[in-house]
């Protein structure tokens, strides 16, 4: 499956003079809707609403803190990168313009895999997210003699609102325990000319600034697709249909009449 990626061009120049990929923890994106299980237990009102949905599934006192525990680890130590399904389109342009210095980047699924770290998981976002029906970690805790086992962490970041379903995102989750409770995490990528497969600039792009970006993918040996063209008019959709003349002219063509 290709991924593709709009990012700025201090990410992208990150990306390729570092050959690392850059991950967050969802507890630290904007949308306060994201890892909105791990925030709950940051807050007195949340830990109470945490506490009365875990004690539906867990009986046991000291398996309930445990389970609070367990999502405090997994708020710290899962990461993630977003990635979409959507090729050079119009509306992701938009939403990630960085002032129409925005590059596209595609690559494979098959890619996403990292020196010295653990394999992610390829997560496609479901947009049911209704922050009064929030059953899915419900439905993820178990209850057993010896403990307490989540079954999928990544369903604690696959679900979104509908509003922002236009994205078709794919989010690709590093769950990495050795190394949590930081912002961010960057994880190596082998040969970043293997990683990207393309390379493209936003459709609103100055000139000068699509020359220094195919510059630097010659440099780096990528492959570059250039400026975006969906503004670009289709001057073929106004070229004269050859059979539609004849067949006029055959008919003695088209007569305008006008009123004297």
């Amino acid at each position: 499956m290709k991924l593709y990626r709009y990012i700025s061009l201090q990410a992208f120049c990150e990306l390729i003079y570092n050959s690392e990929l850059t991950f967050k923890r969802p507890k630290c994106w904007p949308d306060q809707y994201e890892g909105h299980y791990f925030k709950l237990l940051e807050s007195e009102s949340g830990k109470k609403w945490i506490e009365g949905l875990i004690e539906k599934r867990i009986s046991s006192a000291e398996h309930r803190k445990e389970t609070k525990n367990l999502l405090r680890l997994l708020g710290n130590s899962l990461y993630c990168a977003c990635f979409t399904q959507n090729a050079d389109e119009e509306v992701m342009w938009n939403a990630y313009s960085y002032n129409n210095q925005a590059i596209m980047i595609e690559t494979e699924e098959d890619n996403m895999t990292f020196l010295n770290a653990p394999t992610p998981s390829i997560i496609p976002v479901e947009y049911d997210l209704d922050k009064h029906k929030l059953a899915f970690l419900e439905s993820n805790l178990f209850d057993y003699d010896s403990g307490i086992v989540i079954r999928n962490a990544g369903d604690m970041v696959r679900h979104k609102r509908k509003c922002f379903s236009y994205e078709k995102e794919i989010r690709v989750v590093m769950q990495d325990v050795e190394h949590s409770c930081q912002e961010i995490q960057k994880y190596s990528i082998q040969d970043v000319s293997s990683f990207i497969s393309g390379v493209m600039v936003h459709p609103g792009a100055k000139p000068e600034y699509v020359k220094m970006i195919g510059t630097l993918c010659e440099v780096f040996s990528l492959n570059f697709y250039g400026k975006s063209r969906i503004y670009e008019l289709d001057t073929s959709l106004f070229q004269p249909n050859e059979q539609n003349d004849i067949s006029q002219t055959a008919q003695g063509g088209l007569k305008w009449m006008t009123r004297g």
